[in-house]
């Protein structure tokens, strides 16, 4: 048991933000040293150009996240109310980069990770709640 630190990258219709292969592109130097961090914390020598940037900013909060209040366990949670399919796509392309092993439906463990124990995960949420009115603030 103990603290469990879940980071939601909540999606409609819109990717991911920029391919790794854009953001390398026109990279500074200070970016450039942002993606050898990224790549450093995940454990990954050098991800695939295809992979999206936001994947990675993502998942890199919630481990920090977990290792600054020493939770045993983070999470990388992507809900998606839409329909794009490629959204699952890259989800299931980041979790093969990250040798992620599917525990169940929508769940993927991440092995090389123990301390704390990390996880990918996708939830699709219900549609029908794209088109609710929320009430007026007061």
């Amino acid at each position: 048991m103990g603290l469990c630190v879940i980071a939601v990258e909540a999606k409609v219709d819109e990717d991911f933000g920029p391919l790794l292969k854009d953001k390398r592109a026109g990279a500074s130097s200070g970016q450039g040293k942002r993606l050898d961090y990224l790549h450093s914390l995940l454990r990954v020598a050098r991800f695939e150009d295809s992979i999206r940037y936001q994947l990675l900013h993502r998942t890199a909060s919630a481990l920090l996240t977990a290792r600054e209040f020493h939770a045993r366990t983070a999470v990388m949670l992507v809900q998606s109310f839409g329909g794009k399919p490629n959204l699952r796509v890259d989800f299931d392309n980041f979790c093969t980069a990250l040798d992620a092993v599917q525990r169940s439906t929508g769940v993927h463990a991440v092995p090389t990770f123990s301390e704390p124990r990390f996880y990918l995960a996708w939830c699709s949420g219900n549609p029908k709640y794209l088109d609710v009115d929320l009430p007026s603030a007061f």
